[in-house]
């Protein structure tokens, strides 16, 4: 859990995972909710998508996420871990990092990982003030997504949405991830100071606790570059 301020970015971790999903932004595919009927559509389409059709959607995307972090890749040390009531006090009960080893030749080299690590410094941390994305910026977002795309996840998932007529092409399925991912929206006092991408993966100071910040990747760059300081863990469950 991450409450504390950017300048002593303190961190809890509950529970790590070593893989990269991109189902955060889907939804109705995590949580089994009824798709609503899409104005791009099909004729005569179901426009619905059953619980088992999108639990065996899930579990497809993740089989097919060749991606991933294995087995040995990365490797963490937890260290201390204190219940729900002492994550908020702030007293560093971890001498050492959080992570004893990431094979970032394995990892940082592939060309997900690559194009999302290009991404994480795009951002102003700080909610209020209007985010100004570059030419140069904007390519890499078109790159990112270019790039997941031609994934087996990606494929995937859009051959299943335009199944049922959500979309009518792969074209248009991108196009809308795109704008759910990078289209900047207010947080704070009407400044388009946010977006999906940055909420989630690069994260944001909201009212002077951390908001988002959800990737291991960027994670484990701050704790190495000395920007964030683990405490301890926290976890409810197995």
């Amino acid at each position: 859990m991450v409450t504390e301020s950017l300048k002593d970015f303190s961190c809890r971790v509950s529970t790590m995972k070593s893989t990269f999903i991109l189902l955060w932004l889907l939804p109705y595919v995590i949580y089994g909710a009824k798709l609503t009927k899409s104005k791009k559509s099909h004729p005569g389409s179901q426009f619905a998508a059953s619980n088992d059709e999108i639990q065996t959607l899930s579990e497809q995307l993740y089989a097919g996420d060749v991606n991933k972090a294995g087995s040995g890749d990365i490797i963490l040390n937890l260290q201390h871990k204190v219940s729900g009531s002492e994550t908020g006090t702030g007293n560093d009960f971890s001498s050492q990092k959080l992570f004893n080893y990431v094979n970032e030749a394995k990892l940082f080299t592939r060309p997900t990982f690559n194009r999302l690590i290009a991404l994480l410094d795009n951002y102003i941390k700080n909610t209020g003030t209007v985010e100004s994305v570059s030419n140069g910026e904007i390519q890499e977002q078109n790159a990112f997504i270019n790039e997941i795309f031609q994934t087996t996840i990606m494929k995937n998932l859009s051959s299943f949405l335009i199944s049922k007529g959500y979309y009518t092409s792969v074209e248009d399925f991108q196009a809308d991830l795109r704008e759910m991912w990078f289209g900047l929206y207010t947080r704070s006092k009407g400044s388009l100071d946010s977006s999906g991408f940055e909420h989630v993966f690069s994260g944001e100071i909201h009212k002077g606790k951390i908001s988002g910040f959800h990737s291991w990747v960027n994670l484990y760059l701050m704790e190495k570059a000395g920007q964030i300081n683990y405490l301890s863990y926290s976890s409810d469950g197995p």
